[in-house]
């Protein structure tokens, strides 16, 4: 069923495009990358959002207004980037040993395999953090400005993370201590 909103509605929606659009679109943009494809897509998702709620949205001044844009545009980045994060092949995470027998290997996928489950049960902003720096490789610089956060909040993430990790399933996962985390 496709829900139509009042023709005044669309109007006043179209007026808070022009306005606010660029930003968005820039903010994700941040968020995804660099991939304008995505940001666009998620920019006009957040307006059919603000189109569907604008019966609440048009009573709020306008900087509450740019305010609910920018939440919706981050959680639905967020979801974006779980969705896909869900997907992310646990053999880029192996280190490679000296030893390379089955033995090795095989308990080194057992630890990657529960070291996954824990990162997904983690709260988003340390799994985010997290899977961007043993996963992609990421400096806390890098992983600060992709996330829009401050460096030390990447490093207190990234503690916990590391922390949980070996209280949970111990010191010997294989990517604790790889490139990403460079020493600060």
């Amino acid at each position: 069923m496709v829900r139509r909103i009042p023709e005044e509605h669309a109007e006043e929606v179209a007026e808070l495009f022009q306005h606010t659009a660029e930003g968005l679109h820039l903010h994700a943009l941040r968020l995804n990358q660099g991939d304008p494809a995505s940001a666009e897509d998620l920019v006009q998702e957040v307006f059919q959002a603000a189109a569907l709620a604008w019966a609440t949205l048009r009573c709020l001044d306008s900087d509450r207004r740019r305010a609910w844009l920018f939440r919706v545009l981050q959680n639905k980045s967020i979801d974006r980037w779980r969705s896909s994060a869900c997907d992310a092949p646990l053999a880029d995470m192996v280190v490679s040993t000296a030893a390379e027998d089955t033995y090795h290997r095989a308990i080194h996928s057992i630890l990657l395999e529960r070291c996954w489950k824990l990162l997904r049960s983690m709260p988003t902003a340390r799994f985010r953090v997290a899977y961007l720096t043993w996963h992609e490789d990421m400096t806390t610089g890098e992983i600060a400005e992709h996330l829009g956060i401050a460096p030390t909040t990447v490093r207190v993430h990234r503690k916990h993370a590391r922390d949980e990790i070996i209280e949970t399933i111990g010191p010997d996962v294989p990517f604790l201590g790889c490139a990403g985390e460079e020493e600060e």
